[in-house]
């Protein structure tokens, strides 16, 4: 009773848990989706001329020219425009580029401008978020393709030497990757536009090979940043965009450039963060949604023919959703200037202005600088605005033009916004729009995470107001905020190289909900930024956490941990039944009651522990040194912190999260082992005992007589990998095999059977669980027989890494138990703390954990047999 009650217990507070979890990820704390869904006509026309002549890949992908059109694209292709190629992503069609198209053509016929021709490759909608080997493919098929697209327009009489490329979640993985093979011809490639990509962290570690692409890619661009006299890549600029907490596809804390590209040739940002977008957009509408592919068109057609500081620049001004400052700066000499006075509203007399250490919110158009932003901005009259370093009587130095913050206002209005702790200088050339003017206020408040915090504010335009301790992104927050706050921004201090994360917020019944991508696991950070909320208008505001919200943070962030982790229980549970020290192999249930009233407690304070340490840099300096395999990358600028061991965090929330997560993982190790031996036992009632007394003297092999056969089963299965199959299917079908065994020797109720069915059913339990690891890569070949027509798979045929586990499935029907020993013991302590430290970031090596201890067991196995014969 007392085991049923435990492992009861357990199981239910992880279904709650998980429910809750699943709640608040799908109801709490969600930004808000105003996307527009777009209509147009467009037309593709494949490029037939990219042949295996041009690339050895032309067979498996294609090219395809896109237009705006409701008419077919006449032939033979031949492009005059600027060439921008888009790549898709993971499951992605070429089809995704027409909105973005259909905006540049209409940008193009209302402003002028370069035209610009769209190419999108065709990558049958293979799964490379979970094969390394064809996001390899990919990034070469890109390459060859970008080299084909130039030699058209050279063709054409065109002198055009470079493609911009606007890659779709993994396509901007594969456009940045392609960057750093070998077939890629430098400055062939010098903007990259990339949608929800994750650049850091792959969003699934169920490959080997996609942990080594992403080591090569990142290694490639930060030791090219890092050597300033030969860097390839001088002359690159990268943008990356995330949708933020609406995209489930991609954790959105993964998209940062941060760490591999430096601020002056690449920029991160939140679509919440975009001016005039100004909301949360999910993966696949990070394509289409309406002011989104509007902000990109924009920046497409601002960016032709500018050298990296302008394209920066562009960037900047487009993207951030912050105040940005011109590169150029100029002096003005004896200007007829009035200082500014404090107000709101005001309409001011054509002339020059200025002031100092204030804020302003104007309905007149800032420093408009071309066509393009007249969506952007007000239509009010144009105020130019400079920010100075001195002033000296009537004359300023060192003055650049400053292009505003942009608010969102009533009925689709826009206002400028900007602030400065310098001399703000105004050209006003018409009264008729209204500008407020007071003192830049800003305060720093205190926080208690159980009681929040109140501020009070007063300044008549915006107050500031800074949390330190608030760095996290693993927790939300509710803000309450009285009648006279009208709107609150919230946004992360910016560092030189953080990532723009903004947002704006509408109070609802006085409520706003406030969530930030701070300091989050297994993401290098520069140094911990702190929320900021910028309070427009007076009032009172309070900050309080939001518990049942944040639980809803863990769900991205955790989503692979949720399979590692039980992988460690499961491996320390089986630890366990060696060392019961009973005369009968203990069933995985019974076990499981063990672990949880002896050690689950001290597994708990052991998580907690181990979470401190991995904080530590020269605890994980020591654990990357035994780490198998080993990963020698391109160390990350020691200014950065990077953990991607354990739970990825230290400190508070790292010693909290871990025995949640330990109790929450053996609860799922029993929901898994119920879920086995029922099925187990289902199919135990298809069998029937025919074990003859004959069989039971002979070998005690209730199936011997089918020995050959099995044998034969496992060579052929062996060939198929070598040259087919990868072995995750071997693996699958190994596991079928073990299911039905164990179904089988179920069947036979004899009692002297029953510590071998306990066995049989313990490694039942872990490869299913394994073989959950295995199904991604599964479902890539799957998919390459779905849709390319052959069973030939590019990688995974390493024979080592399965015939272990298949001679030693094949081993079981003798019914043989290996002996425990000291090396047994040392062997699932360590698979079970490896996938403890490594099983986030590396899931891959759960399944060669597995099959090094079928080595062993094997090995064991056998070793009883001989000594029992010699002995006889």
């Amino acid at each position: 009773m007392a085991l049923v009650s435990s492992n009861f217990g357990i199981a239910l507070f992880t279904l709650l848990g998980s429910l809750a979890i699943w709640l608040s990820f799908a109801r709490y704390q969600l930004d808000a989706d105003t996307c527009v869904v777009p209509r147009m006509w467009v037309a593709y026309s494949p490029i037939e001329g990219l042949t295996t002549e041009h690339s050895r890949l032309a067979e498996k992908y294609s090219l395809y020219l896109v237009k705006s059109t409701p008419y077919d694209i006449p032939l033979p292709v031949r492009p005059s425009g600027v060439p921008v190629l888009f790549v898709p992503g993971n499951a992605g069609s070429y089809r995704q580029i027409r909105s973005i198209s259909d905006t540049c053509r209409e940008l193009n016929e209302q402003y002028g401008g370069s035209e610009i021709d769209f190419f999108a490759l065709d990558f049958n909608e293979a799964y490379s978020a979970l094969h390394g080997r064809t996001l390899l493919d990919q990034a070469e098929y890109l390459n060859d393709a970008i080299n084909y697209i130039l030699q058209m327009y050279r063709d054409n009489g065109k002198d055009v030497s470079s493609v911009m490329l606007l890659g779709h979640s993994m396509g901007g993985v594969v456009s940045r990757l392609a960057i750093s093979l070998d077939n890629y011809k430098p400055g062939t490639v010098t903007t990259i536009f990339t949608l929800a990509s994750p650049h850091l962290v792959p969003p699934a570690t169920f490959d080997g090979d996609i942990q080594k692409v992403y080591n090569r890619m990142n290694d490639f661009w930060r030791s090219n940043y890092a050597d300033s006299d030969n860097n390839s890549l001088s002359d690159m600029t990268v943008l990356s965009i995330a949708g933020g907490k609406r995209d489930t596809m991609v954790p959105s804390d993964y998209i940062s450039l941060d760490s591999v590209v430096p601020s002056s040739h690449g920029l991160s940002t939140f679509s919440n963060s975009i001016n005039r977008v100004w909301t949360g957009i999910d993966h696949d509408a990070m394509m289409w949604c309406h002011q989104l592919r509007r902000q990109i068109a924009i920046a497409l057609m601002n960016v032709i023919d500018r050298d990296v500081n302008g394209r920066m620049e562009v960037f900047r001004k487009v993207f951030s959703g912050t105040q940005t400052l011109s590169d150029a700066e100029e002096d003005f000499e004896d200007v007829e200037v009035t200082p500014v006075k404090h107000g709101l509203h005001q309409k001011l007399e054509s002339g020059w202005y200025y002031g100092e250490n204030v804020q302003v919110m104007t309905t007149h158009t800032v420093n408009q600088e071309s066509a393009f932003e007249s969506y952007e901005m007000s239509s009010g009259s144009p105020l130019r605005a400079f920010e100075c370093r001195s002033k000296s009587g009537s004359s300023f130095k060192g003055c650049r033009k400053f292009f505003p913050l942009l608010v969102p206002g009533s009925n689709d209005a826009v206002i400028a916004f900007a602030e400065t702790e310098h001399y703000l200088l105004l050209d006003v050339s018409s009264s008729s729009d209204w500008i407020s003017i007071d003192q830049v206020s800003q305060k720093s408040a205190s926080f208690d995470f159980v009681t929040g915090a109140t501020i009070s504010t007063s300044n008549t335009i915006s107050t500031d107001i800074s949390f330190p301790k608030l760095t996290s992104g693993l927790v939300s927050y509710k803000v309450s905020v009285s009648k006279g706050v009208q709107l609150v921004r919230q946004y992360v201090q910016q560092n030189s190289s953080r990532v723009y994360d903004s947002k704006y917020l509408v109070p609802h019944n006085g409520v706003v909900d406030v969530s930030f991508h701070g300091d989050v696991p297994f993401v290098p950070y520069f140094q911990s930024s702190p929320l900021h909320l910028q309070v427009f208008g007076g009032g009172h505001v309070t900050i309080r956490v939001d518990w049942i919200g944040s639980l809803g943070n863990l769900f991205m962030r955790y989503r692979i941990l949720f399979i590692s982790l039980p992988s460690a229980i499961l491996y320390a549970i089986f630890l366990v039944q060696f060392h019961a020290g009973t005369a009968r192999f203990l069933s995985l249930r019974q076990s499981t009651s063990i672990f949880i009233n002896r050690y689950l407690l001290t597994s708990c304070l052991a998580g907690s522990g181990i979470a401190y340490l991995t904080g530590l840099s020269q605890v994980r300096d020591f654990l990357h040194l035994i780490q198998i395999p080993i990963t020698k990358t391109f160390a990350v600028d020691p200014s950065y912190t990077k953990n991607d061991l354990f739970l990825g965090l230290s400190g508070v929330s790292g010693t909290v999260l871990a025995p949640i997560f330990t109790v929450f993982s053996t609860g799922m190790v029993v929901l898994i082992t119920e879920l086995v031996m029922g099925l187990t036992s289902l199919l135990s009632f298809c069998f029937k005992s025919t074990t003859t007394a004959q069989s039971e003297s002979e070998s005690g092999d209730p199936i011997s007589d089918l020995l050959h056969k099995r044998t034969v089963f496992v060579a052929v299965i062996s060939v198929l990998v070598l040259l087919f199959f990868p072995y995750q299917l071997a693996f699958t079908l190994a596991t079928v095999a073990l299911l039905v065994m164990t179904a089988y020797f179920k069947s036979n109720k004899a009692p002297q059977e029953q510590s071998f069915n306990n066995y049989i059913s313990t490694i039942c339990v872990l490869m299913t669980w394994t073989c959950i690891i295995n199904a991604p890569v599964l479902a890539v070949w799957i998919q390459g027989i779905v849709v390319q027509r052959s069973m030939t798979f590019s990688s995974h045929h390493n024979l080592v890494s399965i015939l272990p586990t298949l001679l030693f499935v094949e081993n079981l029907s003798f019914r043989r138990i290996p002996s425990g020993s000291s090396i047994t013991s040392l062997l699932l302590a360590y698979t079970s703390l490896h996938c403890l430290f490594y099983g986030m970031m590396q899931a891959f090596m759960i399944h060669h954990g597995f099959n090094l201890l079928a080595t062993w067991l094997l090995c064991m196995s056998y070793k009883k047999v001989f000594f029992k014969s010699k002995h006889e």
